[in-house]
């Protein structure tokens, strides 16, 4: 069976037009329902053979229900000035996106820094201090020095003299 693309116009076939991807329809009814409405077909259903390929979306699918490429939105019966549009579109909310999600990143990182440093400082000092283990006869560190040691990449006489430097 020859897959072809069902936007009005379209003529992509797959086999024929190397490089297209040709997508089916979705099965989440609210999305379904928002392809049926951008193809702009009045009173059609896709049946589970019906595709869209690559071309009507800005750049590729998305799944991403807050991108533009979360719906097919490249068509012909659109002037170019509107598919300008909303390639900059799209490409401003991914910018955003990767912005946010580098935020994000940064954040968590510095809250857990302020957590492990909040709790090295009310931690007692002998945490910190290498005990002689005289049943090994080597030197034991903490558990919670180590954990601070490994999550925050600050070697442990780094740690210990933070400890040193709280008490003081």
């Amino acid at each position: 069976m020859v897959i072809t693309c069902v936007a009005v116009g379209c003529q992509n076939r797959q086999g024929r037009d190397p490089g297209k991807s040709f997508h089916r329809f979705p099965t989440d009814p609210e999305r379904r329902s928002r392809w049926i409405a951008a193809l702009k077909r009045e009173g059609w259903q896709p049946t589970t053979a019906c595709r869209v390929c690559s071309d009507h979306f800005i750049l590729s699918k998305s799944d991403d229900s807050l991108s533009l490429d979360y719906v097919p939105s490249q068509f012909q019966y659109m002037s170019s000035p509107q598919k300008k549009k909303s390639k900059v579109a799209l490409n401003t909310f991914d910018r955003r996106s990767a912005s946010r999600k580098r935020r994000r990143c940064v954040v968590s990182q510095s809250e857990t820094d302020r957590s492990l440093l909040s709790m090295s400082a009310s931690a007692p000092a002998e945490y910190f201090v290498k005990v002689a283990d005289e049943q090994e006869g080597g030197p034991q560190i903490p558990d919670i020095a180590r954990e601070t040691s490994i999550q925050t990449g600050l070697s442990l006489s780094d740690i210990q003299a933070l400890q040193i430097e709280c008490h003081h």
